[in-house]
């Protein structure tokens, strides 16, 4: 996928998961529309099961939740079967990376779609970390939602962007779900790209910025000129409107 190049109205850096995990959460818990998840480690523990709840109780309220999650990472189908059986009871749609079979149910966890070849996913382990919340918030980050990156162990960080910026993030995340099986009622697409950010944030051919998983991002100039104003535990950033 490429898109014309976009930039974001605000940018937070936010360092170790007692950092990042709050807002996120925060962020989650306010959400009206929408909750996307893309993660390659969530799993249960002090940190998965906080997401669990408020993920759960978003799916409760009636707002669409959707994950997706890699086989590696997260084993939905092993060790943490029984806190995806929990998450899929409550209504979230999770779909699942299976880079290492080569034949593998279709759709989401729970839905027994018929087994098809994987041959376009087989060796392509996701391990991509991202959360859009209504079509307006983006999470973009190196961290898995696990405890190991919350207590110390693992050092890592995440950005939230706002803005234009955050419709591209939000057609990936589409783009992989339904690659996968999922389903996206036509219905709710305005819901998912608020016209203001669509207009400014369409897709288009020609190859200007590639969305990849593994690669490190380009700092736009707007983001390079920007002024940042420290906190303990957050920079942010805003563009210079050039």
């Amino acid at each position: 996928m490429a898109f014309e190049e976009s930039r974001a109205s605000s940018v937070d850096v936010l360092v170790g998961g007692h950092s990042f995990y709050p807002p996120m959460l925060e962020d989650i818990a306010s959400a009206s529309s929408s909750v996307h998840v893309n993660q390659f480690g969530f799993r249960p523990g002090k940190v998965g099961d906080a997401f669990a709840e408020v993920l759960v109780a978003k799916a409760q309220e009636g707002v669409p939740v959707r994950l997706v999650v890699d086989r590696q990472g997260s084993d939905p189908e092993g060790g943490s079967r029984a806190f995806y059986e929990r998450l899929v009871a409550a209504g979230i749609q999770v779909c699942v990376v299976r880079a290492t079979k080569a034949r593998v149910p279709h759709g989401s966890l729970g839905s027994e779609g018929a087994t098809r070849w994987n041959l376009g996913t087989l060796g392509h382990v996701d391990h991509r970390k991202v959360a859009v919340v209504d079509g307006g918030i983006g999470w973009v980050g190196g961290a898995g939602i696990e405890d190991h990156f919350d207590d110390g162990r693992f050092h890592d960080l995440f950005l939230r962007v706002t803005g234009p910026v955050v419709a591209q993030l939000q057609l990936v995340f589409l783009a992989g779900f339904r690659w996968l099986g999922g389903e996206i009622p036509s219905s709710t697409l305005d819901a998912l790209f608020p016209r203001s950010r669509r207009a400014t944030s369409r897709p288009r051919s020609s190859t200007t910025r590639p969305a990849a998983t593994d690669r490190s991002p380009t700092r736009s100039p707007a983001c390079s000129t920007a002024r940042a104003r420290r906190s303990t535990s957050s920079i942010r950033m805003s563009p210079t409107g050039r």
